[in-house]
């Protein structure tokens, strides 16, 4: 209709959280920054058929600056983010629709935050970047294999970056563009060289 139309509000505001598309269309929100500039532990999940939003099972750790991803078996990845008491964080953690239960995963290399997550096409997630607002930003990336529970290096990129994004191709490659800093240097991560 090319028209606008309210829907549910969530049970709390905010911003700066991590979403995905869950298995049936379901749409997840978690964490997030609150109206009073903190990260939170708070989980939502909004039904396509009735607009609402449910309140899911909260993360084990507050987080906020933070990207999500729907793994290939339907399970919702949060890697990092910010949590303004401990600063950036390295603790994973996977929401499991099923159970609506959240288990801590094996945590990433370093501390992250304004980062990327990528599901490739054979299931590893792709974490890349990140960094503090004003900077110092990071070159590094790392591989998460969730059959193994285990994270490897996947080599740096060619400029440090926060804030930026990284979209996986058809070919299944990962374009990264942008980020802190102005950067208009686009650069692409081949996951097989």
């Amino acid at each position: 209709t090319g028209q606008w139309d309210w829907t549910g509000d969530m049970s709390i505001e905010r911003y700066a959280f991590a979403t995905g598309v869950l298995p049936g269309g379901r749409v997840i929100a978690a964490g997030g920054r609150g109206i009073l500039a903190h990260a939170l532990p708070d989980v939502d999940i909004w039904e396509p058929a009735s607009g609402k939003w449910t309140v899911a099972a909260p993360l084990n750790e507050a987080r906020d600056e933070v990207p999500g991803v729907v793994l290939n078996d339907g399970r919702f990845l949060i890697p990092g983010g910010t949590n303004r008491d401990y600063g950036h964080l390295d603790s994973v953690e996977i929401y499991d629709p099923v159970s609506d239960g959240w288990t801590e995963v094996a945590p990433m290399s370093i501390k992250r935050g304004l980062h990327t997550v990528t599901v490739l096409i054979d299931g590893r997630v792709l974490v890349a970047g990140g960094g503090k607002f004003d900077g110092p930003y990071t070159r590094s990336a790392e591989i998460y294999d969730p059959a193994s529970d285990s994270w490897s290096p996947a080599g740096e990129m060619n400029v440090s970056r926060a804030s930026h994004t990284a979209t996986l191709m058809s070919d299944g490659r990962v374009l990264v563009v942008g980020g802190r800093g102005k950067r208009n240097n686009p650069e692409v991560y081949d996951p097989v060289a």
